[in-house]
């Protein structure tokens, strides 16, 4: 009788200390990396260790405090007032509250906004919001009328079911989570991307892709139609305004730009990403002439021993527990707290970088870094060829530059335009000031247009530069494609001058174009473009799609 009462009172919490700490410590996590495996640098197995301590220690935590508040409560005695009530609401309230955070997190998130780094503006959510708090007020008024009006005991011997039902449904995601993704994929070379030779450049020739993020090709002339400095910090470039990007997002534009080899879906991202760098034209061509490689990109994926070749790469899966496990809490509170409240999370992008050891020196994409930091340093002058990759984030939102590089709030695109023209002004400078400028190839470029003009983001800038190249700032109207971008690469490093490239490039090619949606990249449908790149109406579908 005594076991049966014992077992009556501890069953409940820890099925409830299960499930709260199954769901926020070991599902989430797991569905988090699952749903975007390669955009962290670790793998399963590392997050499954500060998700398992903090399982542990979530478990505990809630098994001590019920029985701590149920003997707590069993002794105090005031006339005929019960204490033992007041256990048994807390019980009842933090079940409904774990009810409610199961809905709002599984299936209220279609609500979420996308954590980009822009700042989320939480007023834009009030259906949502409102949507949220019916749910919570109805389940918390339901458990309290229940309270009120039947025996708690009962309530609570109910609610353990139903906390074990939460789990299978749980534990059924998780295994579709695992059957459907990549989340086993093994990333043997964990590796970062260091601050390493940013300012290293060669007294003899140096490569230099300097990549502007989301800088779309005609809204950028248009927010520098007012520049007077523009023609002075593009001469001797040539602008190609008709250029067609082959993505609408950075993802697959970067291992195209770099390799030009196209995702086409056959592959999981990863492989693909290592099979373009490792079947790279233009890395082999860069290591045939010598060239030290340097790629300065935060997404970058090489998961290959051949990443070796890149020299600002560090190999290191070190990290600390107790960041890694605070990225985490930030992602749960973010996604499974009221909408009200998702704001105190405090999340605008799951930064698990920060979480890594070893990181004073680690690249990071932010223009006013780039502009207040790297731009300034001493340029170290060495006899090697140098190759360099360099993403800052350009266009991308946030909105959070003026055109003098300065940090404000609610700025606009062109605003971060200007800025971005600002940064790209200090950099041609740093080299010519450097005498680098000269006996360097410079390709100025987007990954990929913005959808402020058009939905499709088709028309990135792209203004390029020879070695020892000298002529006023030129415009030249040839079509561009993303697709061909091997040729241009051997033009330069064959001394062509920028004027020169594309000899192909008659106008009448049908310039290819992969579509897919944000988050939904395992579906692309491919058009091609039988006008000028800027324009969404002239793009045709082929009816081709590339599904994984």
């Amino acid at each position: 009788m005594f076991m049966k009462k014992i077992l009556g009172l501890v069953l409940p919490i820890i099925i409830l200390a299960f499930s709260i700490a199954f769901m926020t410590c070991i599902f989430e996590p797991i569905t988090m990396y699952g749903n975007n495996v390669n955009d962290f640098w670790f793998d399963l197995s590392i997050l499954l260790k500060p998700s398992l301590l903090s399982f542990i220690v979530v478990f505990l935590v809630i098994i001590v405090l019920f029985l701590l508040l149920f003997g707590i409560t069993s002794k105090i005695k005031i006339k005929s007032f019960s204490f033992k009530k007041i256990y048994y609401l807390v019980f009842i309230v933090t079940n409904a509250f774990f009810i409610s955070s199961y809905i709002e997190g599984n299936f209220l998130a279609v609500f979420l906004p996308s954590l980009d780094g822009s700042s989320i503006i939480w007023n834009d959510y009030k259906s949502a919001i409102i949507i949220s708090n019916i749910i919570w007020f109805v389940i918390l008024a339901a458990m309290l009328i229940l309270f009120f009006k039947k025996d708690a005991k009962k309530i609570i011997s109910i609610l353990k079911y139903v906390n074990l039902s939460i789990c299978v449904m749980l534990i059924v995601s998780l295994v579709s989570i695992f059957a459907t993704t990549d989340v086993l994929q093994n990333k043997d070379y964990k590796l970062f991307i260091t601050t390493n030779n940013i300012n290293k450049y060669s007294s003899s020739k140096n490569f230099i892709i300097f990549l502007v993020d989301a800088v779309d090709s005609k809204d950028f002339v248009l927010a520098n139609s007012k520049n007077k400095n523009y023609n002075k910090t593009f001469e001797n470039f040539t602008y190609y305004p008709d250029t067609l990007s082959a993505y609408r997002f950075t993802r697959d534009s970067i291992p195209l730009i770099l390799s030009g080899i196209a995702n086409y879906n056959e592959k999981a991202f990863p492989e693909y990403y290592v099979h373009a760098l490792d079947n790279s034209y233009l890395f082999k061509e860069l290591e045939k002439r010598d060239y030290e490689m340097n790629v300065f990109e935060t997404d970058f994926i090489y998961n290959s021993k051949n990443a070796e070749k890149v020299k600002n790469i560090v190999f290191d899966d070190t990290y600390n527990t107790f960041k890694f496990i605070k990225q985490e809490a930030k992602y749960v509170l973010f996604k499974y707290l009221p909408f009200e409240f998702k704001r105190f999370s405090k999340i605008e992008t799951m930064n698990f970088n920060s979480a890594r050891l070893n990181i004073d020196n680690l690249y990071e994409w932010n223009n006013t870094t780039f502009y207040n930091t790297y731009s300034n340093e001493e340029p170290e002058i060495v006899k090697e060829n140098q190759f360099k990759f360099i993403h800052i984030e350009g266009g991308h939102v946030p909105f959070d530059i003026d055109e003098n590089v300065n940090v404000i709030d609610n700025g606009t695109y062109y605003d971060k335009l200007r800025g971005t023209t600002t940064i790209i002004d200090k950099y041609i400078n740093y080299l010519k000031n450097n005498n680098i400028y000269d006996n360097s190839v410079i390709i100025l470029m987007a990954d990929h247009g913005y959808g402020f003009r058009n939905s499709n983001r088709l028309n990135p800038i792209f203004y390029v530069k020879g070695f020892d190249e000298k002529h006023k700032y030129e415009v030249l109207d040839k079509p561009v494609s993303y697709f061909n971008l091997d040729g241009m690469y051997s033009d330069l490093l064959n001394n062509k001058k920028s004027n020169e490239l594309f000899k192909d490039a008659s106008g009448n090619e049908e310039r290819k174009f992969l579509y897919y949606d944000y988050l939904k990249e395992d579906h692309m449908a491919e058009y091609v473009q039988k006008d000028k790149a800027w324009n969404d109406k002239t793009m045709e579908p082929t009816g081709k799609e590339y599904n994984r």
